[in-house]
């Protein structure tokens, strides 16, 4: 038999008696017919040419498509559509009214209707070039770069959320707009690929050329719980190198993933190198369902980034024109801050408002009275290095500071607690302060951070016997905040007032039924309860009142003064003692003195009145 003995042994096996040796076997299910046969054996009789898959072949231009009706035919691509139509003996149809034309062009090229005006101006548009110039309009459109980005984010498996597990929110807006900007831009598809597949390794890259890496941040990710590190690492890298085949190469390689491929020229060894470039990524087989799991950059829009600049520079202006009136006020500022603390110290401590316990951390061991605070040993950090207000205290899980009889309330007592904390332990439950015994069913009360949302309990016996409110929204991580509780006594969670940063939060109710005592032996506990819910973060100047603090109370101590300080004057004080404070541009006060009207703010402080009405803005 003439031509490769290979394809004649291939005849001699479809052709075989023996059904042992006939080819394909019987049980396969696939039996060639006649034609087929007989097509194989020409084949083979011819020569059995093998030629090199037509995908696999560089395009030729072909000639142009003979017709008989040339007056048809506008452009070499009709010339095409018009001979198969001749061959099966049909007349192209007429060309459509303009109407009919504008939407299906509108359609094609945006994905959107034209507008009642759009359509009125093409109707009426009497240029023989009218047709391409709308086309030229669409194209220019944004509409375009949004319309034909749709079919690559599909082939880039886009998605608003991970894919898997809870299919938790993701959010990769930023390089969606990244592909509509180079489709709206005419970017070179040779460019468009590299910035894709490798823009991070580009020389020198700009910020939208690593935003467009995003490609392969679109796969399915999971954060389940029970997921193998390695084992998703591996998945997440298979996705990427199968998505960049099907993309850009029009074909699988999934085959190779195991073998050889069959019938197109990849190897296993190729399959796996290619793989090894995908497996490089510095990420965690869990995405934790986050809305952007690492890594992850910043990626301001170019809005944003005008913002950031007006503001860097207003910030700028600000600091200069501050700078220049704090030379003129600055010795006056500070005389009057000396003497204004030492006054505040020595009225509040006459009307009996300062707190049952207040820890500044300025001092390496700080002291309260030999009976209120217990000795502790513990690292402290000097002021200016972590404190809010000056020196503060760290704590990183195990560390507590323990204060004897100080925070020994009843659930009929009114009292509040709380400070500047600054988290830094993620989401596990914390309590930078408590006086809780963790053995006795958590009896007492603390301030909690769950899930760094802050809640606040009293608990007789969790969580039959308990109060519990929390926060709606968390705080921010590695960020300080002022956290206050205040509690006015009722044994109802409607009596418990939390607040952040001196306003008070809308909180979920988690347990409002108590009745029974929340006092307990332990001693109250700064950085923790007896044995759980070990704090880490920073804390400073926190402090325990035996009383409900109102909101302004709460407002003050976020602000930085005193609490209630313009109650604390005597109330013997006159209309004649009124006196008139300096607010400069940072919101500090100045007493007395001469300064530019155009700089300042002017309060009237009448001290006769008892709430805080008697400060006003004039």
């Amino acid at each position: 038999v003439p031509g490769d003995p290979g394809a004649s042994w291939l005849v001699q096996r479809i052709l075989a008696e023996d059904p042992e040796d006939r080819m394909p076997p019987a049980d396969a299910g696939k039996q060639l017919t006649a034609a087929e046969i007989e097509t194989l054996r020409r084949w083979v009789e011819e020569g059995a040419e093998w030629r090199t898959h037509w995908a696999y072949e560089p395009p030729v231009r072909p000639d142009i498509a003979p017709v008989r009706n040339q007056a048809w035919v506008r452009n070499p691509i009709d010339s095409f559509v018009l001979a198969k139509l001749e061959a099966e003996g049909l007349d192209p149809a007429p060309e459509a009214d303009r109407r009919t034309l504008i939407r299906r062009v509108s359609f094609d090229l945006t994905g959107l209707p034209p507008s009642p005006a759009e359509l009125e101006a093409f109707v009426a548009d009497a240029h023989p070039d009218a047709y391409e110039r709308l086309v030229d309009r669409l194209l220019a459109s944004e509409r375009w770069g949004e319309h034909r980005a749709r079919y690559w984010l599909d082939a880039a498996r886009y998605a608003d959320t991970h894919g898997f597990h809870i299919d938790a929110e993701r959010s990769l807006w930023r390089w969606r707009d990244w592909v509509i900007g180079a489709f709206n831009s005419n970017l070179p598809f040779d460019q468009f690929t590299v910035e894709q597949l490798a823009g991070d390794l580009l020389p020198d890259p700009t910020p939208e050329q690593r935003i467009a890496t995003g490609f392969h941040r679109n796969n399915p990710t999971t954060g389940e719980g029970g997921l193998i590190e390695e084992e998703y690492l591996v998945k997440y890298a298979i996705d990427r190198l199968d998505t960049t085949a099907t993309v850009w190469l029009g074909q699988t390689m999934a085959c190779a993933q195991c073998h050889d491929h069959k019938f197109d020229p990849f190897s296993q060894k190729e399959f796996y190198s290619f793989f090894a470039y995908f497996h490089n990524v510095a990420e965690s087989g869990s995405d934790a369902n986050a809305l952007v799991p690492p890594p992850i950059l910043p990626a301001p829009s170019a809005e944003q980034i005008l913002q950031q600049t007006q503001r860097k520079a207003a910030v700028a202006q600000a600091e200069s024109e501050f700078a220049t009136l704090s030379q003129t006020l600055g010795p006056q500022q500070a005389v009057w801050e000396a003497e204004t603390t030492a006054t505040l110290a020595a009225l509040s401590a006459a009307a009996g408002t300062a707190a049952v316990a207040g820890l500044p951390f300025e001092l390496e061991d700080a002291a309260l009275g030999a009976d209120r605070l217990a000795h502790f040993d513990f690292d402290l950090e000097t002021a200016g290095e972590s404190g809010r207000l000056g020196g503060g205290a760290v704590f990183s899980g195990p560390e507590r500071i323990e204060i004897a009889n100080v925070g020994d309330f009843e659930r009929d007592q009114a009292f509040s607690y709380g400070g500047w904390i600054r988290p830094r332990g993620g989401n596990a439950g914390q309590s930078p302060i408590a006086r809780m015994d963790d053995a006795a069913a958590f009896r007492g009360w603390d301030l909690f951070l769950d899930g760094a949302r802050p809640a606040a309990h009293l608990i007789h016996a969790w969580p039959d016997d308990a109060l519990k409110v929390r926060a709606r929204q968390p705080l921010p991580q590695d960020r300080w905040s002022h956290v206050f509780v205040t509690y006015d006594g009722s044994s109802t969670a409607a009596g418990v007032g939390l607040y952040v940063d001196g306003h008070q939060v809308e909180v979920d109710v988690q347990a409002d039924q108590l009745e029974s005592t929340i006092r307990t032996n332990v001693a109250t506990r700064i950085g923790g309860r007896t044995s759980s819910a070990g704090f880490t973060g920073d804390a400073d100047d926190l402090r325990i009142y035996g009383r409900a603090l109102s909101a302004q109370d709460v407002a003050e101590l976020a602000a930085g003064f005193g609490v209630a300080w313009e109650r604390l004057v005597p109330s013997s004080a006159t209309a004649e003692s009124a006196t008139e404070l300096t607010v400069l541009p940072d919101g500090s006060v100045l007493g007395g003195g001469e300064v530019p009207a155009t700089d300042v703010q002017t309060i009237a402080c009448r001290t006769e009145l008892t709430d805080l009405n008697a400060v006003r803005l004039e």
